[in-house]
């Protein structure tokens, strides 16, 4: 695999992590359309896609923000119940899928919205933080404990969630990645305040 598919395959991955994440703590936001169920009667209830029919993409991630609670959502992250689908081949077109999905995204509800924002800005600012804390060397034993403590945690959780969806070849990139992949989406979010689409391809 090319570098850039591991780094398409690890957005994949930490997309995953965080509304399935949510959806087990009681706070399901998005689903995707691939690998998702939902009975009729709920469909029904809920007014169907009518409420975002004029939306262009996420009919499914909307509808699921819409509809599910902590009480008629369950998940399975077993590898029986994966579903594979094929990584764009470019960055251009990860790129286009990207600010398609984040266009989707704004009309989630303001409680997902303050948690998703509140995750990516803390990653953001984390990293320009660290290097303006060692650079100035303040406080610089406290900080490297702190830096040693949370990086060996997020270790932790990575390794357990790619096992667990057999994506151990992950686990490395993903750490590499993360800020990268955090800046690209907030300005593939930021990008459609700008450009607007008629369509999605």
């Amino acid at each position: 695999f090319s570098l850039f598919n591991y780094f398409a395959r690890c957005d994949g991955l930490f997309t995953g992590l965080q509304y399935l994440s949510m959806a087990i703590a009681g706070f399901p936001y998005m689903g995707v359309g691939r690998n998702l169920a939902y009975k009729k009667s709920l469909y029904g209830a809920m007014g169907g896609f009518d409420s975002h029919r004029n939306i262009l993409s996420g009919d499914d991630d909307l509808f699921v923000n819409k509809a599910a609670t902590r009480f008629n959502t369950r998940i399975e992250p077993g590898k029986i119940a994966q579903t594979v689908s094929a990584a764009k081949l470019n960055f251009k077109k990860w790129f286009t899928q990207k600010r398609r999905h984040t266009s989707t995204g704004r009309y989630y509800k303001a409680h997902d919205l303050a948690i998703l924002g509140a995750l990516q800005i803390s990653i953001l600012l984390f990293y320009p933080s660290l290097v303006l804390l060692l650079y100035s060397g303040y406080m610089l034993f406290p900080v490297l404990a702190l830096t040693a403590i949370r990086f060996y945690s997020h270790y932790l959780v990575l390794k357990k969630c790619t096992r667990r969806l057999g994506e151990q070849d992950l686990l490395l990139f993903s750490l590499l990645f993360e800020l990268p992949i955090v800046i690209l989406n907030i300005t593939a979010a930021f990008s459609n305040l700008i450009i607007k689409n008629s369509k999605w391809k």
